[in-house]
């Protein structure tokens, strides 16, 4: 295949469709890893050689994911996280336990999957985090599609839940989260910042974001470990490990992956490695 080093090139989705590639997405995604200017355009020199037609977005992640490990760690956990998520699929129910995991090493007593009553109906609500007097209800979505857009439709469905559970004064909430593992329309963060749902997804809001919570938990998803394998992150996470620390609690779950000595003792030493800057 021919070398497109000027960025005008069909890109290969993982449905196998071929579209335009879009350079200005692509840097708006190497500039929510935080790298800055200098290193975004470094990073690009390198890569336009190894640009050609017909590229796979996967091949495309681990070669920018690679160059960004080279300039910073922590911009490659950040550009990596998004697409670590997509491990704990293809269900919700999973991403439900991440996000409940995540809150409960935050300091907060949590509840899963908790059925309540509201004025008019019962609704069942996906997390329950509560610490310090403050309790917050979330509701998890989860995609396995990384472009996938949650729209204002959710947003309005959601928030109707919420007023109806807040109707039943048996229901004492101080936040009402909507939490996803994509992203949201522009209309459905308008929506639900004017009617005071609080939205969460990967890289937004600023500081707390799914990210931010990430880092201040000191909690990787197990998904980041680049050696592991599809199947192994699978087998794992049906077995409770979300976390690379979780992993490295009990080491001994790699033996159970049936692997060669050396590969679990690469998969253990990225663990390490991924956990010791936090």
């Amino acid at each position: 295949m021919k070398s497109t080093g000027n960025f005008s090139f069909k890109i290969r989705k993982a449905s196998g469709e071929l579209q335009d590639f879009s350079k200005l997405k692509f840097i708006n995604s190497l500039k929510k890893s935080g790298l800055d200017q200098e290193r975004i355009d470094l990073i690009l020199k390198k890569l336009g050689p190894r640009l050609k037609e017909g590229l796979s977005t996967k091949r495309l992640y681990k070669l920018a994911h690679t160059l960004i490990k080279k300039n910073s760690y922590t911009a490659a956990s950040r550009y990596a996280f998004p697409r670590t998520l997509s491990a704990l699929g293809p269900d919700g129910f999973n991403f439900e336990k991440f996000v409940a995991g995540l809150m409960q090493r935050l300091g907060y007593s949590v509840k899963i999957g908790v059925v309540l009553k509201g004025r008019c109906v019962s609704h069942e609500v996906d997390v329950i985090a509560s610490k310090q007097g403050k309790t917050i209800y979330m509701e998890c979505k989860f995609h396995n599609s990384l472009n996938f857009k949650e729209d204002v439709k959710t947003a309005l469905y959601v928030n109707a839940r919420k007023m109806d559970l807040k109707e039943n004064t048996e229901n004492n909430f101080d936040e009402y989260w909507l939490v996803t593992n994509s992203k949201f329309t522009l209309d459905a963060l308008t929506y639900s910042s004017c009617s005071g749902l609080k939205t969460v997804s990967p890289y937004d809001p600023e500081g707390q974001s799914l990210y931010d919570l990430m880092v201040k938990a000191k909690a990787h998803p197990i998904g980041i470990i680049n050696s592991l394998r599809p199947k192994d992150q699978s087998y794992l996470i049906g077995r409770g490990i979300f976390f690379v620390k979780d992993l490295l609690s009990a080491p001994n779950a790699v033996d159970a992956l049936h692997l060669s000595k050396s590969k679990g003792d690469e998969i253990l030493r990225e663990a390490r490695a991924l956990c010791s800057p936090f």
